[in-house]
């Protein structure tokens, strides 16, 4: 799995799924590689296209903050706003979100400043 990451990373999508492919042959289905095919698609600048796997991802495993991380990481590039409110939510359920940390990251701006974050934020008060 390490290899999906470095691709992943380095931004090499077809290399990726490639190497997702065997590794799910290899090990005869991992739920959690719909993750990986998720930061695939979203770094790819596919990212509603990465939503339904991230969301496979979640629903194998509803209590592992990772995939539910990469969900909203998607539905934010998405610009699906109001998943990624309900997305944080679960977060916050089960470990608390960072918001401090989130607010620092220049990728969620435009979802910073969005009415459905504003409004998370000010319910949480």
């Amino acid at each position: 799995m390490l290899k999906i990451d470095i691709y992943i990373r380095k931004k090499k999508v077809d290399e990726a799924f490639q190497a997702i492919e065997r590794y799910d042959k290899l090990v005869g289905g991992d739920p959690i590689l719909n993750m990986y095919r998720a930061n695939a698609l979203e770094v790819a600048g596919r990212a509603a296209e990465a939503v339904p796997y991230a969301q496979k991802a979640v629903d194998a495993a509803p209590v592992w903050t990772m995939p539910l991380s990469a969900l909203m990481n998607c539905q934010i590039a998405a610009n699906d706003f109001d998943g990624a409110v309900k997305t944080i939510g679960a977060i916050d359920r089960l470990t608390g979100f960072n918001v401090p940390a989130f607010q620092k990251d220049p990728k969620v701006s435009k979802f910073r400043d969005s009415p459905q974050f504003k409004n998370w934020l000010e319910s949480k008060k």
